[in-house]
């Protein structure tokens, strides 16, 4: 999974999702959204400032539980710098 973000001067996290259709089926997609959505807002209020998080995953994804994305948002977050470790 890849992630591009840039601070955005408001008081809140703007968040987006890119997806090829090629990665897999609305229902698979909608799932991944939902689950990276959800880790994401459990995480806002450790970011350390107010961003534009637009995350592009890959085909791996699709295939990952619950557990690995959520491991794999909080490795993408610590490792970026975006919450404190």
């Amino acid at each position: 999974m890849r992630i591009r973000y840039r601070e955005n001067g408001f008081d809140y996290v703007r968040l987006a999702f890119v997806m090829s259709k090629k990665l897999a089926g609305a229902v698979q997609r909608n799932r991944i959204r939902r689950v990276l959505f959800e880790e994401i807002r459990r995480r806002s209020s450790t970011l350390t400032h107010s961003y534009d998080i637009v995350l592009f995953p890959k085909e791996e994804a699709v295939r990952s539980g619950h557990k690995t994305l959520r491991d794999a948002i909080y490795t993408l977050f610590t490792e970026s710098g975006l919450i404190a470790k």
